[in-house]
């Protein structure tokens, strides 16, 4: 359960650096997206998990002179990464609420 539960919490960070990275994001970006989910969190509240990382990385990206086509792009990989990571957030806490009941 430790493990699956260190999946769950560690799943945003994953994403967002896979996504970013993989629609052509730097590794400063990928930093970003880490840093935006955190910021974005504590400033805006639950809408801060999409709004955070895509600004900071927006911007990351613009200044990187990527243009602003991929600085989107790589923007709008984070909020893919957000549905994503929801997935598998979902998925794995059904599993240990079955987990919980088969135990039990």
């Amino acid at each position: 359960m430790v493990i699956l539960t260190t999946i769950i919490f560690s799943s945003d960070f994953m994403t967002n650096a896979y996504f970013v990275k993989k629609h052509g994001g730097s590794k400063i970006a990928m930093l970003g997206a880490g840093f935006g989910l955190v910021l974005g969190t504590i400033f805006l509240g639950p809408v801060g998990i999409l709004i955070g990382p895509f600004v900071i990385v927006f911007v990351i990206a613009i200044l990187e002179k990527k243009g602003s086509n991929t600085a989107f792009k790589i923007g709008v990989a984070t909020l893919l990464a957000f549905f994503s990571s929801s997935i598998v957030k979902i998925i794995l806490q059904l599993f240990m609420v079955l987990w919980f009941f088969i135990v039990v």
